[in-house]
């Protein structure tokens, strides 16, 4: 922004010595559109800052060619204020696209700041950013709502058997079958943390149960196997916990909940979804 400013300046100054030089009779145009060339760049994109350089050309010559007898230093001046608005527009141009460019680099930033770098899922911050304007809309369409905790079962022993690459294939490939089972506008699928997931998702009709759900979860994930060594595979399972949101719940308190199904999942032999 300030070189940018400076070369506004510099270029003003420059116009400004032109017209001094060359006897124009008019130099004080040429500084007032310097100092509007000023602001522009310092106030892009607002269109009153493009606008007044525009009027102010289009005015003087009118009044230069009507009510002037028309001399040749009018039309060096009328030159001298497009030359010097042709400048601030290259100028404010530039600094209109460095900032878009700032701007699409913090959106990136900002949105990557969401996303687990493995799996490319949303992590637990974009989890709750995303759940917080989710839920307004569950609510208003008055959908019964379900979280639940998906953790991999005996994954501390696929690390130590096979080691971390394997284990960080095995998250991945969760994360990409629960982000094609949960898939709908108003579905959230998360990375929670280490080998645990979240999700959050929605249904019509309380009729609609839960388990159901939880069931094919689990079954959809047993039928996966990940490459390890020598044309060996390895096949996986996974326990959830689920329990319903209601409209005034904390999300602490689902959690808890949730938790507390998938202690139980986990007690009962692992490979299952409980609701609590």
């Amino acid at each position: 922004m300030l070189v940018l400013a400076s070369f506004s300046l510099v270029s003003c100054t420059v116009v400004y010595l032109y017209s001094v030089i060359h006897h124009i009779y008019f130099p004080y145009e040429v500084i007032g559109l310097g100092i509007l060339l000023f602001l522009w760049i310092f106030n892009y994109p607002f269109v009153w800052t493009i606008l007044i350089p525009i009027i102010t050309v289009v005015l003087y010559s009118i009044f230069s060619l009507t009510f002037q007898t028309f001399q040749y230093h009018n039309l060096i001046t009328i030159f001298t204020l497009l030359v010097t608005f042709c400048i601030g527009a290259f100028y404010s141009l530039m600094n209109g696209a460095n900032e878009y460019n700032l701007f699409l680099a913090f959106k990136h930033a900002e949105a990557q700041a969401l996303i687990d770098n493995l799996t490319r899922i949303f992590n637990r911050r974009g989890f709750i950013k995303q759940l917080s304007s989710i839920r307004k809309i569950t609510q208003r369409e008055k959908k019964t709502n379900y979280l639940a905790i998906l953790d991999i079962d005996n994954f501390k022993m696929i690390n130590d058997s096979y080691g971390h690459d394997i284990g960080d294939k095995v998250i991945a490939c969760v994360a990409k079958q629960l982000s094609q089972l949960y898939r709908r506008p108003l579905d959230i699928v998360a990375r929670w943390g280490g080998e645990e997931f979240i999700i959050y998702w929605s249904e019509d009709s309380p009729k609609n149960s839960p388990l159901t759900m939880g069931q094919k979860t689990c079954i959809k994930m047993a039928e996966n196997s990940i490459a390890v060594q020598h044309q060996q595979y390895l096949s996986f399972t996974v326990s959830l916990g689920i329990t319903q949101i209601q409209d005034n719940d904390l999300l602490d308190e689902a959690l808890k909940r949730a938790d507390m199904a998938l202690y139980k999942a986990k007690n009962n032999g692992k490979n299952q979804a409980i609701v609590h």
